[in-house]
């Protein structure tokens, strides 16, 4: 499967500089066994900078819930098995940690940089042969996907900048037969205060999607964006062209850019929410809270190109890939679900889970298209260079509040 751009926090008291009455979210109803199963899984993902963790999986059907350690699992994790309230959690060992294996896919990837490299049609980024690297389901192991030509030349691949520990570890190839791509990813006309999921214009036309609402650690309203969409300094515009606020800062290895968004006096910058609904839609929710994605949870994806789509499953997590036009090294997770799901410019749009009261749960921003192409329909813009995917590459959400050093506003 290829993966491609999309490109064409916490509660606080203030959520910018702008001032105002605060709108109070509804209160939460009484909580669910699907409540249950996500508030289980986010407690488990939570142990995510813990040595030795490996991985939360979660089976939302059979509310399920497993998290794999490595080394010795600590007595507060072995205590965590067996049923919570309708929910059941198992423990079990991992050959290696999420750390290990992250780091091991990096240094893979940077050590072959220029490994049987091909051009991406209609652009002047060169990539290189490796397109993702990440761990398999158990992890014991890594999986290394090539494109055709380099898994041609599989046994030419250099560890020379590995540690004697990593190269010990098992690889699996496997072949991704699409054509090298960036995969760059409104609502159309937002205003202050800004919330998640409107559309930004660039040189005219939509190009870009506007991330979660965030805040400081002083209670200022930001929002976040993906990295390939625009440059710190630039001014960034909603979907009639009108000024959102201008980008203060770009983390490269995380595709991520943080808004500094306008708004008149008496008026908050930010607020909570992100849209709903298809790309001409004016619905939103309440965001939750914030969490580390784990495999098994579904998420939806909501772009100002495309609209929302909730039947995605996290597939993978702990994948590197290249980002922000090749020039980033970026780890994040995997997505996939039936038609389509992502379009040309829904990038920097958010990815979250749906509690039953009616909040959402953020997960990541679309950085980068995955998955089978397919035709698209429905779309806002749809013209020539425009591409509609089943599946999304993300950042993990919990990587990029800790990168800004925000949270994410509720």
């Amino acid at each position: 499967m290829a993966a491609a751009s999309l490109a064409l926090a916490g509660s606080g008291v203030a959520w910018g500089e702008g001032g105002g009455t605060r709108p109070e979210p509804p209160p939460a109803d009484s909580i669910t066994l699907h409540d249950k199963t996500i508030d289980v899984t986010e407690a488990l993902a939570a142990n995510h900078d813990r040595a030795g963790f490996a991985s939360v999986v979660v089976d939302e059907d059979r509310h399920v819930v497993t998290i794999r350690w490595s080394g010795e699992i600590p007595a507060d994790i072995k205590r965590q098995a067996g049923d919570h309230d309708g929910v059941e959690v198992e423990v079990l060992p991992a050959r290696y940690a999420e750390e290990e294996l992250v780091a091991a896919s990096r240094e893979l990837m940077e050590s072959n940089r220029n490994f049987a490299v091909e051009k991406v049609a209609g652009s002047d980024v060169v990539l290189p042969g490796i397109r993702r690297v990440g761990p398999n389901d158990d992890r014991s192991g890594l999986i290394v996907t090539l494109s055709p030509d380099a898994y041609k030349q599989r046994e030419a691949l250099s560890f020379g900048a590995l540690t004697k520990a990593q190269e010990n570890i098992p690889l699996t190839y496997e072949v991704d037969e699409a054509p090298a791509g960036v995969g760059d990813l409104g609502r159309t006309n937002d205003s202050a205060p800004w919330q998640g999921g409107g559309a930004i214009n660039k040189g005219g036309h939509h190009s870009c999607t506007v991330g979660f609402a965030v805040l400081t650690s002083t209670g200022a309203g930001r929002l976040l964006g993906a990295g390939h969409c625009e440059d710190t300094g630039d001014t960034v515009n909603d979907g009639a062209g009108d000024p959102i606020g201008k980008v203060v800062g770009e983390k490269v290895n995380y595709d991520s850019i943080l808004i500094n968004p306008n708004a008149p006096a008496g008026v908050f910058a930010t607020i909570g929410k992100v849209f709903t609904g298809g790309w001409s839609s004016n619905t939103s929710k309440y965001v939750g809270g914030a969490a580390a994605p784990s495999v098994g949870e579904t998420i939806c994806t909501s772009g100002a190109n495309s609209g929302e789509h909730c039947d995605l499953t996290i597939l993978q997590t702990s994948v590197s890939e290249w980002c922000d036009q090749g020039l980033g090294l970026c780890t994040g997770f995997l997505a996939n679900g039936p038609g389509l799901n992502v379009a040309t410019g829904d990038s920097g749009g958010p990815i979250y889970i749906q509690r039953s009261d009616g909040r959402v749960g953020a997960r990541g921003v679309m950085n980068k298209r995955w998955g089978t192409p397919v035709t698209c329909s429905g779309i806002r813009y749809n013209a020539a260079g425009i591409e509609c995917y089943t599946g999304v590459f993300s950042v993990g959400i919990h990587k990029v509040l800790a990168q800004w050093g925000v949270s994410i506003e509720t």
